[in-house]
């Protein structure tokens, strides 16, 4: 059985647009549950409520091929939390430095609060879930670097994208390559484009 990034590695995409898509969601879905996958830690880009673009990095929660979607988890209180309310668009961007490899994706996001994800909030460490605790709340000044506390009330919110868009550029191997798709008639649609 070949090793779900076995290309990166070798620096080289699958030959066909539609087997790079296929392969780039398999990356997806292992990549939460790999500590250390470049792809567990993409970065998002988002507008704020004062027009102005967002980008930070995030935690990928979660992948489903089948339904097309990425989960990331955030704080109710959170500017990132703010913006979506504003602007349900999302770009998630993928990076791996060992394959120069990054794989742009594009949607919208639906936000799930604490009463509609009692179930993947239960399942969370206690350390991770009072990262969605704190006192103040995010963002808030405060007179010192660590004075703030775990203690408030959860305002764990699931935010679940469903992806639309992807652009795929390789920068290994003697030349680059690149790929767009779109999500057209209930199937992926891509072709190769100039890097």
């Amino acid at each position: 059985m070949s090793h779900p990034h076995l290309y990166m590695v070798m620096h080289m995409p699958p030959d066909t647009p539609e087997r790079w898509i296929t392969h780039i969601w398999g990356c997806l879905e292992s990549a939460p549950k790999r500590r250390k996958d470049p792809w567990r830690l993409p970065a998002i880009a988002t507008v704020s409520p004062s027009g102005m673009p967002e980008v930070r990095q995030v935690v990928l929660r979660r992948a489903r091929r089948n339904e097309r979607t990425l989960e990331v988890h955030t704080d109710e209180a959170s500017m990132k939390y703010k913006s979506i309310d504003y602007c349900a668009h999302i770009e998630f961007c993928f990076w791996n430095p060992k394959a120069l490899t990054q794989v742009r994706l594009r949607g919208t996001v639906v936000p799930y609060t604490l009463t509609e994800s009692l179930e993947q909030w239960r399942r969370l460490g206690a350390k991770t879930q009072a990262g969605y605790q704190l006192d103040p709340p995010p963002g808030q000044e405060i007179p010192s670097r660590h004075a703030y506390q775990h203690v408030g009330p959860p305002r764990f919110v699931r935010l679940v994208a469903t992806m639309s868009d992807m652009d795929a550029l390789c920068l290994g191997g003697s030349r680059h390559q690149r790929m767009r798709a779109s999500w057209r008639d209930n199937a992926w649609s891509g072709h190769w484009v100039v890097p």
